[in-house]
């Protein structure tokens, strides 16, 4: 019989093997309006919308998830954050840790109306439905 840990690391090997490779994501990519060209504020001006600004505003801006968190766990989400923003910056060829891209996707999901969430989710995630 074999031993439990052993089992568990195959497992986990398994699941590793089977795991989509990490994909890197182009922060300059522009955030289009449904006919391709960008979108317009209400004025009519064209916005200037990539993943990456929309991404660096979601980081960067506060949270009101976070509010009822302690000040020390604040400061470090903020630390945090920060530094990912300035590590994205700009860059297409950035690759994102799971947890980063969760991270990004909640931040973006709270800060921003839902067509721009659903841009930045299908550029973050080329091919991923929607829902997943």
């Amino acid at each position: 019989m074999r031993s439990p840990l052993i089992m568990i690391l195959a497992l986990v090997a398994m699941t590793l093997a089977m795991s989509p490779p990490a994909m890197a994501t182009d922060f300059t990519t522009p955030l289009l309006a449904f006919n391709g060209k960008p979108m317009v504020d209400e004025k009519g001006t064209p916005l200037d919308m990539t993943l990456g600004s929309v991404t660096e505003v979601a980081l960067l801006s506060e949270v009101p998830s976070e509010q009822s968190l302690s000040v020390d766990e604040k400061i470090r989400n903020k630390v945090r954050r920060f530094a990912l923003a300035q590590r994205i910056h700009d860059k297409k060829d950035v690759t994102l840790t799971p947890e980063e891209l969760v991270l990004i996707k909640r931040l973006i999901g709270e800060r921003y109306p839902a067509v721009v969430v659903g841009l930045a989710y299908q550029a973050l995630q080329p091919g991923v439905g929607l829902g997943d």
